[in-house]
C-alpha cells in the first residue's frame, strides 16, 4: 500500500489525470490516498471539472445517470444515497438505432457492467423547486447499462468501509 501524499486538493489537476487514462488501460492510486481533504464534495467538484475539460474537446453532456439506486447496496459499499454521473454524446449509444450489438474492451480495466437509471432533461432544474416542478424538467427516462471500468487496481475504491471510498468511486470511471 502506497504512503499518503497530503497533497492539496486540485480539482483541475484530478480531471486532467482522470481524462488522460482513459482507454489507456493504466490504472493508479486512490485520489483519497493521494489528497488529505478529497471528500465527496471535492469528488463532484472534480467531476465538473472533468465535464468542462470534455466540453472544452467537444463532447456534449446529453443527461445523468443515477447509481447506487439499490438500497441493499448501500451497506457492502459505504454508501448513504444514490449517486449521480454524466452522460456523454461520446459515450453513450441507442442500441436499437444504431444497429451496435458489440463494445470494444480496449484499454479498459477490469470491465463490469451495471445497470443504469438514465435521465434527460428538457429544462435546468432549479433550486427551491417543487417536486412536481422538478419531474416536468425531465425529457426523458430510459433504461440503460453502463460499461464500468476502474482506473484503481482491484476496485479498492468501491470496496472500502471508509467514508472517502465514496469520492475515489464517483471519480473511478468518470
Amino acid at each position: 500500500m502506497s504512503k499518503r501524499e497530503n497533497l492539496q486538493f486540485n480539482a483541475a489537476a484530478i480531471a486532467q489525470e482522470v481524462h488522460s487514462l482513459w482507454r489507456t488501460g493504466r490504472q493508479v492510486d486512490l485520489f483519497t490516498r493521494r489528497y488529505s481533504n478529497l471528500e465527496l464534495p471535492e469528488a463532484y467538484e472534480a467531476a465538473f471539472a472533468l465535464r468542462c475539460l470534455r466540453e472544452r474537446k467537444g463532447e456534449h453532456v446529453i443527461g445523468r445517470k443515477l447509481s447506487f439506486t439499490n438500497r441493499l447496496l448501500w451497506e457492502k459499499y459505504n454508501v448513504q444515497a444514490p449517486g449521480w454521473g454524466y452522460i456523454y454524446d461520446t459515450t453513450c449509444f441507442e442500441l436499437s438505432s444504431e444497429g451496435r450489438t458489440s463494445f470494444s474492451l480496449d484499454g479498459i480495466q477490469e470491465p463490469r457492467i451495471e445497470p443504469e437509471i438514465m435521465l434527460g432533461f428538457s429544462s435546468a432544474p432549479e433550486p427551491g423547486m417543487s417536486d412536481d416542478q422538478l419531474l416536468g424538467c425531465i425529457g426523458w427516462v430510459a433504461h440503460g447499462f453502463e460499461l464500468v471500468h476502474s482506473i484503481f487496481a482491484d476496485w479498492r475504491n468501491c470496496s472500502s468501509r471508509s467514508c472517502s471510498s465514496r469520492a475515489d468511486c464517483q471519480l473511478r470511471s468518470a
